[in-house]
């Protein structure tokens, strides 16, 4: 018998609901293994010196900040970050947090990465990079309180812009508060609880890095899969096509802008 189509709506809800309930069981079970597997520690932050790559991209901290100072030039056009995917929904109320991803579950955004070449080139030679974007925290913002999705992936903080008033922006993970510092790499495992605040008048701005963590072969391999098989899912799939579309609309912005000042520059040099 046919289906109505608000039946055939339920039981998609019905079976989303299930996923999730039974993705999040395994996803623990997962953890458990992963960080027994684990070749540095589990703690809520991390040393960076696991990842001794990591001194490329502070010992440049200015060059990084003068190439986002370009693309915040254009800040208005920069999506929020609940924009790149409908399971980000939680941060919907977030005052004002935009995203300008340079690296997406390991794929290069070409367009994006020529507004920061430097940055690009550095972040390449970073062995296990997944993801990399400039993240952008408005003034009075609060990202509240969220987990991860995986023990096999570490979120790496690079600040760049942090306000003078630093008392007053600062990250919290499981119990301990971190306040940033521009040029001092955080690291953190974002299986914990943890959220962040920019409670000053200025804007915040940070690379972040998700890279995965240093494992033992079979956790590397378990990890390695689990990853394959969420890339394979519409969870990759929305955010994939959403920063491509948010790529081509800021290269267009951009293209535009430099046409406007190209014509200016030519129409006051008669």
């Amino acid at each position: 018998m046919k289906r109505s189509g608000s039946e055939v709506g339920s039981f998609r809800a019905s079976m989303q609901k299930k996923f999730v309930r039974y993705g999040e069981k395994f996803s623990r079970r997962l953890g458990t293994f992963l960080a027994a597997q684990s070749a540095i520690p589990t703690t809520p932050y991390i040393d960076w010196h696991h990842i001794p790559e990591f001194k490329y991209l502070i010992d440049n901290t200015d060059k990084i900040r003068e190439e986002v100072r370009g693309i915040l030039q254009h800040r208005e056009h920069l999506p929020q970050w609940h924009e790149l995917s409908s399971d980000q929904r939680t941060f919907k109320n977030t005052r004002d947090w935009k995203m300008f991803m340079l690296f997406g579950f390991r794929n290069r955004l070409n367009k994006n990465c020529a507004k920061a070449p430097v940055t690009a080139e550095m972040l390449a030679k970073i062995p296990g990079m997944q993801t990399a974007w400039f993240s952008i925290l408005g003034p009075q913002s609060h990202i509240k309180a969220h987990k991860g999705v995986t023990k096999g992936i570490l979120t790496c903080h690079l600040p760049l812009i942090v306000p003078e008033d630093r008392d007053n922006i600062a990250i919290r993970v499981d119990n301990d508060v971190l306040h940033w510092k521009e040029g001092e790499m955080v690291i953190l495992d974002d299986t914990y609880l943890h959220d962040s605040w920019n409670k000053s008048d200025e804007e915040r701005v940070n690379l972040i890095v998700h890279v995965d963590r240093p494992m033992r072969w079979r956790g590397r391999m378990l990890h390695n899969f689990f990853c394959w098989v969420l890339k394979k899912s519409s969870f990759f799939k929305e955010p994939r096509k959403n920063m491509t579309d948010f790529e081509d609309h800021f290269e267009a912005v951009t293209m535009r802008a430099n046409e406007t000042l190209e014509k200016m520059s030519t129409s006051g040099n008669k």
